[in-house]
């Protein structure tokens, strides 16, 4: 037995090894290097933004801790898509197993905020945080909150870390090559010349995504922004599971356009990516789009709330903001001082946004990722049949007005065609008035989302018949012209036949004549 207790010393290490091992590539949860002493506190985070963006700022969160409190610290997170996060917030009740929220658009915080999910980050009794409420402007660009001074709900329950807008990015190799129009604004993103070649993520996979269709809903309004967003999506190749999964599409021209934040711009820019930018519309000031911060907050409930403290002050010092440069628009405007040359200042940027309504978009967030996913990523093969028979029946009524035909009825049954199809199921009324119940009562969503996928599948039936009924009436109308043409070329052909018969007959009984009186 003596001579075994060596082995059996070793596989009991090797196992004790292997049970308290954390994997630093884990998706789920990251222990800061800094945690090999003695670990002190921890801190989880719940966080939006990516893996490696995460990692950083834990890791640099663990020394700046260090060197503020002497103490250490074990960091651990969890990434998921912006409406994901929320989602796992509102489900926590008010006992999280995270302590801070790190990124994510500012209509996020604002909807959490209003469920009582967000704990204050405020102490004047604290030089430190004096500064950086010193630093931090009320608003920004005089247009959108920056930080939260409204009481409704407490002040000061969310911090912005950075900035986000949205815009159009495309392959210009692959533009170049096919020949193919630069879209100017999002509804150029309607034309079938598009059709295959754009690539997004739905909104409620992407925070990002889901401002750009509240942005497109903002400018052109309910009716006609589903309209554009409908056809954009039956234009959709491939819809990606997160925002970051349409880069290296574009990047490498498998589906050459897609709309991002200019978060992701500023990474392709750096790399020298064959890719272009641009905040829609396109080389003109007043622009359909926004510019609103990315927030951080301590969540309610934290089960680490001292610690969560002390990454607030980190996340908007100098110190926290330098770490968003090569990333993203960080948010303090001292710090593009330390950017390299050539880097987007947003405080430099030229450019007129659109009014934005923050709290509206908070309130009927899920409402519109509902919409989104039933009436047009779950039947997008219906809407593509849909949108391809449209095409087809248009060109045919274009060339047949061309050639001068009558084609009124064809276009008015096409016109149906098209409003069956981007028709919904419920008005900005509704999604305002429910949006709250939709995001917590799951019976009632539950049922809703039945309802909406029941009315995609009727509706796109509809519109399929009025296209074909499109081309049918085109069709008829193309064949009693062709009737009628027949018969008058018929009529003409009897009557000039009997003119000539009469001519010739008068011809013969002229010479007969004139035969007989000769003789």
């Amino acid at each position: 037995m003596k001579k075994h207790l060596p082995t059996l010393i070793l596989l009991s290490f090797l196992m004790l090894s292997l049970l308290t091992f954390v994997s630093p590539y884990t998706a789920v949860a990251h222990v800061s290097p800094y945690t090999a002493v003695a670990q002190d506190d921890e801190l989880v985070i719940l966080s939006p933004a990516s893996e490696s963006e995460t990692v950083l700022i834990a890791d640099k969160f663990a020394d700046y801790y260090l060197a503020k409190t002497g103490r250490t610290v074990s960091v651990t997170y969890s990434v998921a898509g912006t409406s994901e996060c929320v989602r796992r917030v509102i489900e926590s009740e008010g006992s999280p197993k995270w302590d801070v929220l790190l990124t994510g658009g500012l209509e996020v915080y604002i909807e959490l905020e209003g469920f009582g999910l967000l704990q204050s980050f405020c102490n004047p009794d604290d030089p430190d945080w004096v500064a950086i409420n010193a630093t931090v402007p009320d608003t920004l660009f005089g247009q959108f909150s920056a930080k939260d001074t409204t009481p409704e709900n407490g002040m000061y329950n969310w911090w912005p870390t950075c900035m986000a807008g949205y815009g159009i990015i495309y392959n210009k190799e692959y533009f170049e090559t096919h020949d193919i129009p630069i879209p100017k604004d999002w509804e150029d993103l309607t034309d079938p010349i598009y059709s295959g070649l754009i690539t997004m993520s739905p909104p409620s996979r992407s925070g990002s995504n889901h401002a750009m269709m509240e942005i497109i809903l903002h400018s052109y309004g309910w009716k006609v922004g589903w309209g554009i967003i409908t056809r954009i999506g039956a234009n959709v190749a491939e819809f990606s599971l997160s925002s970051g999964g349409v880069v290296p599409f574009v990047e490498h021209g498998t589906y050459p356009i897609s709309f991002v934040w200019d978060g992701y711009a500023v990474q392709l820019a750096m790399r020298e990516a064959p890719v272009e930018f641009f905040y829609p519309p396109r080389d003109e000031v007043e622009k359909h789009t926004i510019m609103l911060p990315d927030c951080v907050a301590i969540l309610a409930g934290a089960p680490h709330p001292d610690v969560a403290y002390y990454w607030m002050k980190f996340m908007v010092s100098d110190e926290g903001q330098k770490l968003w440069l090569g990333t993203r628009l960080p948010f303090l405007k001292s710090v593009y001082e330390e950017a390299p040359a050539g880097y987007p200042n947003p405080y430099e940027m030229e450019m007129q946004t659109i009014e934005y309504n923050e709290e509206l978009v908070a309130t009927r967030w899920d409402v519109i990722n509902g919409l989104f996913d039933n009436i047009i990523v779950a039947p997008q093969d219906k809407l593509r049949t849909v949108w391809g028979t449209i095409q087809e029946a248009n060109t045919s009524i274009n060339e047949a007005a061309a050639e001068g035909h009558d084609v009124s009825m064809a276009r008015s049954a096409l016109d149906e065609a098209l409003n069956t199809m981007t028709s919904m199921p419920v008005d900005e009324a509704w999604a305002e008035a429910n949006g709250a119940q939709y995001a917590t009562d799951s019976e009632f969503s539950d049922a809703r989302n039945a309802e909406w996928t029941a009315f995609a599948i009727e509706k796109y039936d509809d519109a399929l018949s009025a296209a074909v009924t499109a081309s049918y009436v085109w069709a008829s109308e193309a064949i009693k012209a062709e009737q009628r043409t027949a018969e008058s070329n018929l009529y003409i052909g009897l009557g000039g036949g009997f003119l000539l018969g009469a001519g010739i007959g008068g011809v013969a009984v002229y010479y007969r004549s004139k035969k007989k009186y000769e003789e």
